[in-house]
Order: C-alpha cells, then sequence, then structure tokens
C-alpha cells in the first residue's frame, strides 16, 4: 500500500469517525430531549392514581369500616335477644349462649340471677359489656361504647 493509499485510508477513517460521533451526539440530544417527557408523563400519570386510589380506595374502607362496625353492633344485639328470648321463657339466664351461630363470634357468661356479660372482637381489642337482663340494650350506647374502641 502506498503512502497516498494509507493517508488517504486514515482520512477516509476519520472522517467516517466525525460522522459517527455527530450521528451519536444528535442521537444523545434526541434521547435527552425525549427522557423529560416520560418523567413528566410518569409523574402526572402517578398523580392522577394518587389522586383515583386515595378517591375510590379511602372512600371503599370507609364504607368497609362502618359495615364491620354495623356488623358487630348486630351481633351483640343478637346475643343480648337470643338470651332475652331464653330469659323470659325459663325465668333463668341460660348456662350457655343459646344462639350456636352467635356463639362462634360472641362469648357469654353468667354473673348473676339477671347480670351476664358478652365478649367480642372488635379489632384491635376485645370487648367486654356487661348486661343486666331486666334493662333493654341501647344500640345506640353499645354502638358508641365500639367506636371507643377504634383505632383510627
Amino acid at each position: 500500500m502506498s503512502d497516498q493509499q494509507l493517508s488517504h485510508a486514515i482520512h477516509k477513517a476519520s472522517d467516517a469517525i466525525e460522522a459517527q460521533e455527530r450521528q451519536q451526539g444528535s442521537k444523545q440530544v434526541k434521547k435527552d430531549s425525549l427522557g423529560v417527557n416520560p418523567v413528566v408523563v410518569f409523574f402526572a400519570m402517578l398523580l392522577v392514581y394518587g389522586w383515583v386510589s386515595y378517591d375510590v380506595f379511602i372512600d371503599n374502607a370507609h364504607e368497609a369500616k362502618q359495615d364491620l362496625h354495623q356488623g358487630a353492633v348486630n351481633f351483640f344485639s343478637r346475643s343480648d335477644e337470643a338470651i332475652q328470648q331464653f330469659y323470659h321463657s325459663t325465668g333463668t339466664l341460660p348456662s350457655h349462649m343459646p344462639n350456636a351461630l352467635v356463639h362462634s363470634l360472641v362469648s357469654y357468661e353468667v354473673l348473676g340471677d339477671t347480670a351476664y356479660t358478652l365478649t367480642g372482637r372488635y379489632p384491635p381489642f376485645d370487648v367486654m359489656v356487661v348486661r343486666d337482663v331486666t334493662q333493654p340494650l341501647d344500640e345506640a350506647t353499645l354502638s358508641r361504647l365500639l367506636m371507643g374502641h377504634e383505632t383510627d
């Protein structure tokens, strides 16, 4: 290979390298300018997701909490009703919870001739209600008692 051919090959290689560097530089600029848009889109989508999840999930969680509370009040009320019915039909308190379904969720203990306790799990606590069979159960008071044990 002659000096002129070698010089021409070197210039050709140098030109090719410069062209490749220019091409990579323009691609880098394009990548940088496009890199901002996906980040902005990501944060916009994150804000939308946060807004939607707060609006949907928080409302649903609040409704679920209310349903749990009302269910707990109903279980205590059903327990009390079963004991009241037994007492009015026999004149004595039952030795065990008359309603087997409620018994699995609310425990019962006799304290005296007309006094008894109902104990149930109301997360995160066990709640005990002391009752007298001669007094009606006030569901509003029971509801306030259970609300006092909520963690929020």
